[in-house]
């Protein structure tokens, strides 16, 4: 039997058999890269408006504040934590990204705010 010059032997096959898992997980870790750091910029945006409502005198509606994020942004479970001190207030949320593939607890993040209180200077 002969060779023709220009048959490889299948070595193109198992090039593409190769690639196609790598080039899946590329795509697919580009999605789930960007759905946890859209999540994780939400929360701290829930945990900045919570402590911009609980820095004021009259207290303000921090929870309502983090659900009506939570509703516009897509935050799966948001967690509301608030620790006043005299002079500062600190909030804190704890939520978990809609990812599309969820391994675990690999979409769960912690976000948290600092603020000084309100008539405090």
């Amino acid at each position: 039997m002969s060779r023709h010059p220009d048959e490889r032997g299948g070595s193109e096959s198992i090039t593409y058999l190769v690639l196609l898992p790598v080039m899946m997980l590329l795509l697919f870790g580009g999605f789930q890269a960007g759905a946890w750091w859209h999540a994780r910029q939400s929360g701290a945006a829930a945990a900045q408006a919570a402590c911009e409502q609980a820095r004021t005198l009259s207290g303000g509606d921090p929870a309502g504040a983090v659900q009506q994020l939570a509703a516009q942004t897509g935050l799966e479970d948001p967690q509301l934590t608030i620790h006043r001190t005299p002079t500062t207030v600190s909030c804190t949320v704890i939520g978990h990204a809609n990812l599309v593939v969820d391994i675990g607890h690999a979409g769960v993040f912690t976000e948290s705010v600092t603020m000084p209180r309100e008539g405090d200077r």
